[in-house]
């Protein structure tokens, strides 16, 4: 392995917390719509930018909703998220991130979730591991678009040749890919069968090493 730059999606990739994220979007639109989340769609789906996430899910059955009431929405399932979380970090995922700093790789977080969410939800030592953290408030489109992978790599002025990326879902997983970046996939959440746009499939953190 030699890259100068790796970038990390957050949830499902690096800390076990699609199950907290799920279950209380879950809760939230059965209280608010009477909606029932599928998981395994939301499993798949998952990385894209919340408020296009959720109206997708919505519109399935003509719910319409403001762009205030989404941003309430989005608001009260962070709240919920933060009050009943207890994700943990993958095995070696840190000791990972510390092996590429040894190596003077460039590390970016790039992620759909929140900056507000990012910040009041992980330690502050995590954070500055990073290089830059890119969030979806820093994206128009978000994932399965380029974009987010394109500001990771001007910001820390690299190559897509140069870098790697690690992912554990498909929009992710095509995000990065459509960047030109050579594209791990995890299956923390989901199996071989879904993520087979990636460069290459791995299990576990042991095997990046």
């Amino acid at each position: 392995m030699n890259f100068n730059g790796f970038f990390f999606d957050l949830d499902g990739t690096l800390i076990n917390s699609m199950d907290y994220h799920y279950n209380s979007w879950n809760k939230i639109l059965n209280n608010e719509f009477n909606y029932s989340l599928n998981k395994e769609k939301f499993m798949i789906t998952e990385g894209t930018k919340l408020n296009f996430l959720i109206s997708n899910f919505l519109s399935e059955k003509n719910i319409k909703i403001s762009k205030k009431k989404l941003n309430d929405l989005i608001e009260m399932k962070d709240e919920d998220y933060r009050n009943n979380n207890k994700a943990s970090f993958y095995p070696n995922s840190i000791k990972f991130i510390k092996f590429l700093k040894s190596k003077k790789t460039k590390i970016s977080l790039v992620t759909a979730g929140s900056k507000k969410r990012i910040k009041r939800t992980l330690s502050k030592s995590f954070l500055d591991l990073f290089d830059c953290i890119v969030t979806g408030n820093d994206c128009k489109l978000g994932k399965p678009d380029p974009e987010p992978y394109l500001i990771a790599l001007k910001k820390l002025n690299l190559s897509p040749s140069s870098c790697a990326t690690l992912e554990n879902a498909p929009l992710g997983v095509k995000s990065s890919k459509s960047a030109k970046i050579f594209t791990y996939a995890i299956t923390n959440t989901l199996k071989k069968k879904d993520l087979t746009m990636a460069d290459k499939i791995i299990s576990s953190f042991k095997e990046l090493m």
